[in-house]
């Protein structure tokens, strides 16, 4: 433990659900029994429990208090002021800024514990579910995880999973599609418009949607469209599956590969008058969401302008 920002730090990572190496661990666990009444403290400022008495949980008002947080930083830090050490307020701040994941508990009547998480950053994150399945969280992505009789999941957004077997069913819920799994590795991509893709790494999922089924075995997926699945074989598994995800473009109009972008990242990119006559030649890394647009300004000659970071970005001549 070499300064306080390291503690930092790993408390950051212990509160988002990041896997840390064991040394780190041993560092975290003796500070916090040396520092137990300030962990104590922190702690219930990153736990948000519900009413046991209520009938049903309320997901939509639960996100909402989880995107209040992500939107505005500057109150978490200002209405905690008095209450606890500038060391926590330390600790918050790289929990909603650094680390960009939001973690609440909450405790629904009987139905077991419900956790929300919701990455607000520009890459995705390592998660670990109470059940020891490990989740690659993408961003602008959120998933709540209710640990009861079943493992039940809903997700808006992307995630890959790795579900760890214990007996109970594993369901997910994304759009109109509803996956089922007792252990397996796979993938869901969520589209712009709606439309969602199951792609299986490992062992077999079931997807529903309406009337429909399908059972997919590794290296297969199933594409849902307005409640309509269609499967078939993964072309590029170790693209599909890869952190580092690359899309080539060679001569490709810009319009054209604006749109691949927008469709693989959820990434907008405006276009000025003259840069639809360009064409462009070059691999992107699907995770550099920061510097995808960038770099078809270099190829294009024109400036950047960045809008909302991550998200929409404007390329144009001056």
């Amino acid at each position: 433990m070499k300064t306080k920002d390291n503690i930092d730090e790993l408390l950051a990572k212990h509160f988002a659900g990041e896997k840390m190496p064991d040394e780190q661990t041993e560092i975290l666990n003796r500070w916090i029994e040396l520092n137990y009444d300030e962990y104590r403290k922190i702690k219930q400022l990153m736990d948000v429990k519900i009413d046991n008495n209520l009938d049903c949980f309320d997901t939509e008002k639960a996100w909402s208090k989880i995107e209040k947080q992500l939107e505005d930083k500057t109150d978490i830090r200002r209405h905690n002021y008095k209450k606890i050490s500038t060391f926590s307020i330390a600790v918050i701040s790289a929990v909603a800024a650094v680390v960009a994941i939001v973690i609440m508990v909450f405790k629904p009547s009987d139905n077991g514990t419900q956790t929300l998480y919701a990455n607000n950053g520009t890459s995705a994150k390592e998660l670990m579910l109470p059940d020891s399945s490990e989740i690659n969280l993408y961003s602008n992505s959120k998933l709540a995880y209710n640990d009861g009789k079943d493992r039940n999941v809903k997700l808006e957004g992307s995630a890959f999973f790795k579900v760890k077997k214990d007996g109970r069913r594993f369901i997910i819920e994304a759009g109109d599609a509803k996956v089922e799994v007792l252990g397996t590795s796979f993938l869901i991509k969520s589209g712009e418009k709606g439309e969602l893709g199951v792609y299986v790494k490992s062992d077999r999922v079931k997807v529903s949607s309406g009337s429909q089924n399908i059972v997919l075995n590794a290296n297969e997926k199933a594409e849902i469209d307005n409640g309509s699945i269609t499967g078939g074989k993964i072309k590029d598994s170790e693209n599909v599956f890869s952190d580092n995800k690359t899309i080539k473009f060679d001569n490709t109009p810009i319009k054209e590969a604006v749109e691949t972008i927008r469709k693989e990242t959820g990434i907008k990119i405006e276009l000025g008058a003259g840069i639809e006559n360009n064409a462009v030649t070059t691999q992107i890394t699907v995770n550099d969401k920061n510097g995808i647009a960038s770099e078809l300004a270099i190829i294009c000659g024109c400036r950047c302008d960045t809008l909302s970071e991550g998200k929409l970005y404007r390329l144009y001549y001056e």
